[in-house]
């Protein structure tokens, strides 16, 4: 599935409803930013 966003924003909160269900395959600046959110919502879940 591809889409054309005017911001990276607007669509990052919705790719993460969908939790492991979905791969950001590009652009690259999107799949980091989701792996950003990622990493930060591991830290409430992994014991340290």
């Amino acid at each position: 599935m591809s889409f054309r966003i005017n911001g990276l924003n607007e669509v990052s909160w919705w790719i993460i409803g969908y939790g492991d269900q979905v791969v950001v395959r590009e652009p690259p600046e999107l799949r980091n930013a989701i792996r950003a959110i990622a990493q930060r919502v591991l830290t409430h879940y992994v014991k340290a």
